[in-house]
């Protein structure tokens, strides 16, 4: 996470100063049909530091979107698999076909019907009691996640842990058995 929060800094700095760069510079049209020239006039370090600025709450503001905040259509439990359909949220659950096809997340706290609860879509989910080290988990029955593949309804992979009590999301693998 950390080198993609330095490599989308990096863009969108060099985006940024490319910009400023293109409002403050002056373009010349030559005769002979060459290409335009572009005068670059001196930067006030003052600018520079506004840009990065500007970059940082970017990169800021994409960090948020890991999470949602949405509806719970039943009561949902903290780090319970939630499946989002039309800015609602109800327990997951992959023995039902009629939710196999939604997005899921994890409930990041609980929320009775009707609520409005915050559900993490990506990155690295904390608080869950019970994981082993260095392993895959799977979506279970009612909300759970089980590091046992199931062998019926729908294999949905939701991460794996790289630290006890952490879950790297990955919401990549998806079987239908």
């Amino acid at each position: 996470m950390k080198r993609l929060t330095f490599f989308l800094t990096i863009i969108l700095v060099g985006y940024l100063v490319y910009d400023y760069f293109k409002k403050k510079s002056g373009t010349k049209t030559t005769t002979t049909n060459q290409p335009e020239t572009i005068i670059i006039y001196n930067v006030v370090n003052d600018d520079l530091l506004n840009i990065a600025e500007q970059a940082n709450k970017r990169i800021l503001d994409l960090e948020s979107q890991l999470e949602v905040t949405l509806f719970a259509d039943s009561s949902v439990n903290y780090g319970q698999l939630v499946c989002i359909n039309n800015g609602h949220c109800t327990v997951y659950d992959p023995l039902n076909d009629a939710l196999n096809d939604l997005p899921i997340g994890f409930s990041k706290q609980y929320g009775y019907a009707g609520a409005q609860v915050k559900i993490q879509i990506s990155g690295v989910f904390s608080g869950l009691s019970g994981l082993e080290l260095s392993t895959k988990y799977y979506a279970g029955e009612n909300g759970t996640i089980t590091k046992v593949a199931p062998t019926s309804g729908m294999l949905r992979s939701v991460g794996y842990t790289n630290e006890l009590g952490s879950l790297i999301i990955d919401f990549n693998q998806k079987i239908e058995l």
